[in-house]
């Protein structure tokens, strides 16, 4: 009998966010493969409810991913491919920061049990 994978810490912190990542109505958060793990397109927290270059609204697009690390697949980064906001434009960052920016009472709570594991 194959025992089941228990989930990492980040894993069951990006479990409870997912439901909150689809921030426009009718939108939703998408799944892929990467890097031998499961990798989370959703419209960009920071930066979807603005307008585009050319003045127009696409709250629901997927341009945010949370994805494994080639190097380790229990380590999530966050990159935002439109990069709209001073929170999401630049480098790939990590779980860590992206949670701290999202939403701070999740990041404090997921600090907390990093810290105690």
């Amino acid at each position: 009998m194959v025992q089941p994978t228990s989930m990492t810490i980040t894993e069951k912190y990006i479990q409870q966010i997912v439901p909150l990542l689809a921030v426009a109505e009718g939108s939703k958060v998408s799944t892929k493969q990467m890097n031998g793990a499961i990798a989370y397109l959703f419209p960009c927290p920071f930066c979807s409810h603005l307008n585009t270059q050319s003045g127009k609204k696409k709250p629901r697009k997927q341009t945010a991913i949370l994805m494994p690390r080639r190097e380790s697949k229990w380590v999530y980064t966050f990159k935002c491919h439109r990069g709209g906001s001073s929170q999401c434009s630049g480098a790939a960052v990590s779980f860590n920061n992206f949670l701290h920016e999202y939403n701070k009472p999740i990041f404090k709570r997921y600090q907390l049990e990093m810290n105690n594991r």
